[in-house]
């Protein structure tokens, strides 16, 4: 059985940047996994409030 990775979607407020798997993001984006994984954190989203590089995950 295949393990399904979650895709993420980053913003820069409401704009959309990119989206896919955080290992491909990170690859893009030229940072670690765990940065994406940050990304999409509660933590981050209450840092942020609308500035800066969220992310969102879908699956």
């Amino acid at each position: 059985m295949t393990k399904i990775k979650p895709i993420y979607y980053l913003y820069r407020g409401d704009d959309l940047i990119d989206s896919g798997t955080a290992q491909e993001l990170a690859e893009r984006r030229h940072v670690k996994v765990d940065t994406i994984r940050f990304y999409g954190s509660p933590a981050n989203h209450r840092r942020k409030k609308g500035r800066g590089i969220v992310a969102e995950k879908v699956s």
